[in-house]
């Protein structure tokens, strides 16, 4: 105490008083602008105690990867990053625009979040050969089948809503990328 009354160049000594307390001291989780939005996702549930794990961090990668497994269309996650990458690019002259109201805010806030589930999305929509809520092939079926939809319902082919095997069908190769249509 000394020493800091000497530094701060004052003529009375400080005075340091321990107080008693059996209160938690407050939880603090350092952030910056792209953490700071998943960190805000963990506080809206909780705020984790003192000395407990963040799971903000964790959120940085599970949030986006269950909300693309969830969304999976990578046309709309391209949307969606352009959109966020714009906002990002510029955000020091978006940083004060007030006009848009709370869903301006949020989306403002949430920048990194929504540029994180689009890069996600076009990955898991890639999988899924969904783009804008339409199925696409990228590559011919590795299946061949002398069936088609409606002859296989009609020739019991399905019967009690189970798919029999059927014996006409040949693997012929494995599908280049995502789910084979067949």
């Amino acid at each position: 105490m000394r020493v800091a009354t000497e530094r701060a160049g004052l003529t009375a000594a400080a005075i340091l008083n321990v107080v008693p307390t059996n209160e938690q001291p407050p939880t603090y989780h350092l952030t910056n602008k792209y953490t700071e939005g998943f960190q805000s996702i963990v506080d809206a549930y909780g705020v984790a105690s003192y000395r407990e794990v963040n799971p903000g961090p964790f959120t940085i990668i599970t949030f986006p990867f269950l909300f693309a497994v969830m969304f999976g269309d990578w046309g709309h996650g391209l949307l969606m990053t352009f959109t966020a990458a714009f906002i990002i690019l510029k955000e020091e002259k978006l940083k004060n625009f007030k006009a848009g109201g709370e869903i301006w805010d949020t989306m403002f806030g949430g920048r990194y979040i929504i540029v994180m589930m689009g890069l996600f999305s076009i990955y898991t929509g890639f999988l899924y050969n969904d783009v804008f809520s339409k199925s696409v092939s990228f590559a011919s079926s590795g299946w061949t089948t002398s069936y088609t939809a409606q002859q296989a319902y009609n020739t019991s082919v399905i019967t009690d809503g189970l798919l029999k095997f059927e014996p006409h069908a040949d693997f012929t190769h494995a599908y280049v990328l995502g789910i084979d249509p067949v």
